[in-house]
C-alpha cells in the first residue's frame, strides 16, 4: 500500500492510500527488533529489489496478503510461491480483511496513475 510521500522539509508531497499507514504499521509490528532474511526474486522497473521477507520459517509477505494487508503481485511471484499467495489473497478478500474491507480499493500502481495525472 501507499503511504503518504513528504518533502525534504516535512510537507507531505503526495497522499497514501487510505489503508497505507495501517499497512505500515502492520508490517513494522511484524519485522521491528526481528532477524529477517530477504530472498531477492526479482528487480523491478524502478531498479527497485522485489523479494520475501523471511522470519525463521515464516514468510512476512504471505502473512499481511492473508490478513489484507497487502495485494499478491503474482507477476513477481514465481512456483512455488504464485499460487499460496493468490489462495491467501482469496481468503483474505472473502474474509473482508484489511484493504478487502474497502468501499473502492484500489492497486498501489492505479492509485498512483490516477494522484500522478491529478
Amino acid at each position: 500500500q501507499e503511504t503518504a510521500k513528504y518533502n525534504k522539509s516535512g510537507q507531505m508531497s503526495k497522499p497514501g492510500q487510505p489503508y497505507g499507514e495501517a499497512a505500515k504499521a502492520a508490517l513494522q509490528e511484524k519485522v521491528q527488533d526481528k532477524n529477517v532474511v530477504l530472498q531477492i526474486m526479482d528487480v523491478d522497473r524502478y531498479n527497485r529489489l522485489v523479494g520475501l521477507i523471511w522470519i525463521d520459517d515464516r514468510c512476512v509477505n504471505l502473512e499481511m496478503v492473508r490478513e489484507g494487508h497487502a495485494e499478491a503481485m503474482p507477476g513477481f511471484l514465481k512456483p512455488p510461491y504464485r499460487q499460496v499467495f493468490v489462495e491467501n489473497q482469496r481468503a483474505a478478500q472473502a474474509d473482508g480483511l484489511g484493504i478487502w474491507s474497502l468501499p473502492r480499493y484500489e492497486s498501489p500502481s492505479v492509485f498512483r496513475r490516477r494522484i500522478d495525472s491529478d
